[in-house]
C-alpha cells in the first residue's frame, strides 16, 4: 500500500516498542529469578505483540488478483525480505562466538551455524544453533507470503487454513510434534495474517472512531486479555505455545491488537505524524535485528545486573526497563536516519525513501 496510513504507523511503533520492552525485561536478573509482577507484564506483552505484527503484515499484503500461481509475484514479495534476513543473520554471527568460544575450531559447530541461518528457528535444535533470535519472524513472513502466493485468499481458503492451524497446534501440543524451519510458528500465524487481510478487504479503518468509543472499547479489550491470561495461561509465538486452549489464545491476540489499533487511531487524530514516527514505523524490520544487538550489548556490559542491584522493587525495575527500551528505540532511529538512504538494502529497501 503506497498511501500513508497514519494509524497503522502508530500501531507499528507501539508494536516494535513492546518487542524491545519484552526483550529488555527478560534480561533482568529479577525477572529471571523471582519477580512475578515482571513476569506478568512480560506474559501480557507476549500474548499479543507478535500477533499484532502478523495482523499488520496481513493488512499490508497485496493478495493475488487471480487463481493462477505466479512465481514472479512470490519472488517479488520475498526477495528483499530474504536479502535482509541473510544480512542480519550473518552480521550477528560474531555476537554468538563468545558463548561458543570452545567450539569455534570445531567444524560441526559451523555446520550448526549454517543450519541455524537456513532453518531460522529462534531456539537451538539438535541440528542447528540459533543466531539472531528475533529473525524467526522474518522467516515466518517469507513463508506466509509464499503460501499466499500459491493460495488465493478467499472465504473458503481462509476458513480451511484457520481450522488447519487450530487442529495442527492441538496435535503439536498433545502429541509432541515439532516442526523446524519456523513452520509451526508460521502455522500459528496464519489466522492472524488472514484477519489482517480481512480488515483491509473490508476497508476497516481506526482513525474515525469517536474518542469515547476508542477509550471504552480499549478498556474492554484489555480486560478480555487479562481474563484470558488468567484462565488460559501465557502464550508466545516463537516455539510456539498457546496455554490451555488455542482458540482463547487467538481471541486474546486479536482483541488486544484491535485495542492497539483503536489507540493508534486516537493518536492519529490527536498528533500530527512526523519523521520520527515514519522512520520507526517503516523500518521495523531493521529494528527487529538492531535492537537485539543493543540488548545483548547491554547484557555484555552488565547493565542489567548493575541496575538490578540498585532497583529494590519491581516498580523501579520496570521504570529502568522502559528507560532502556526508549533509549534503544531512539538509537535505532538515529541509525535509520543516518544510513537508510546510503544503504537502503540493509533496511529492506530497494531504493532511497527520504532525501
Amino acid at each position: 500500500m503506497k498511501e500513508d496510513i497514519i494509524w497503522l504507523d502508530y500501531a507499528r511503533v507501539i508494536g516494535i516498542f513492546l518487542v524491545i520492552l519484552g526483550h529488555v525485561e527478560q534480561h533482568f536478573p529479577s525477572f529471571l529469578i523471582t519477580d512475578l509482577v515482571l513476569k506478568d507484564v512480560w506474559h501480557i506483552i507476549y500474548l499479543f505483540h507478535m500477533p499484532l505484527f502478523f495482523i499488520i503484515s496481513g493488512y499490508l499484503f497485496s493478495g493475488k488478483k487471480n487463481d493462477r500461481v505466479s512465481f514472479s509475484f512470490i519472488y517479488g514479495n520475498i526477495r528483499m525480505l530474504l536479502v535482509s534476513y541473510l544480512i542480519y543473520q550473518i552480521a550477528y554471527i560474531p555476537l554468538i562466538l563468545k558463548s561458543h568460544s570452545e567450539e569455534i575450531c570445531n567444524g560441526a559447530f559451523w555446520v550448526k551455524v549454517l543450519l541455524g541461518i537456513v532453518m531460522g528457528d529462534g531456539y537451538d535444535t539438535p541440528y542447528s544453533i540459533y543466531i539472531c533470535l528475533p529473525c524467526w519472524f522474518i522467516i515466518c513472513i517469507i513463508q506466509l507470503r509464499v503460501l499466499f502466493g500459491l493460495v488465493t485468499i478467499n472465504q473458503f481458503s481462509g476458513i480451511i487454513l484457520s481450522l488447519f492451524s487450530i487442529v495442527f497446534l492441538w496435535f503439536r501440543k498433545y502429541f509432541g510434534l515439532d516442526l523446524f524451519f519456523c513452520l509451526d510458528s508460521t502455522v500459528m500465524a496464519i489466522p492472524y495474517f488472514l484477519f489482517g487481510y480481512w480488515l483491509k478487504s473490508e476497508n476497516k479503518s481506526f482513525d474515525k472512531l469517536s474518542y469515547g468509543y476508542s477509550v471504552l472499547s480499549s478498556i474492554a479489550l484489555l480486560a478480555i486479555l487479562l481474563l484470558i491470561l488468567c484462565y488460559n495461561g501465557p502464550a508466545q509465538m516463537n516455539g510456539p505455545s498457546y496455554g490451555k486452549y488455542v482458540v482463547f489464545c487467538y481471541l486474546a491476540g486479536i482483541a488486544v491488537s484491535l485495542m492497539v489499533f483503536g489507540v493508534s487511531g486516537l493518536f492519529s487524530r490527536l498528533y500530527m505524524p512526523n519523521k520520527f514516527l515514519k522512520l520507526i514505523s517503516r523500518n521495523t524490520l531493521f529494528i527487529i535485528f538492531f535492537h537485539f544487538v543493543l540488548v545483548k550489548l547491554l547484557n555484555g556490559l552488565k547493565v542489567y545486573k548493575i541496575i538490578n542491584i540498585v532497583s529494590d522493587n519491581w516498580i523501579w525495575t520496570l521504570f529502568w526497563v522502559i528507560v532502556l527500551s526508549v533509549g534503544i528505540l531512539f538509537l535505532s532511529y538515529l541509525m535509520i536516519r543516518t544510513f537508510v538512504n546510503k544503504y537502503p538494502i540493509v533496511f529492506g529497501k530497494k531504493r532511497v525513501l527520504w532525501k
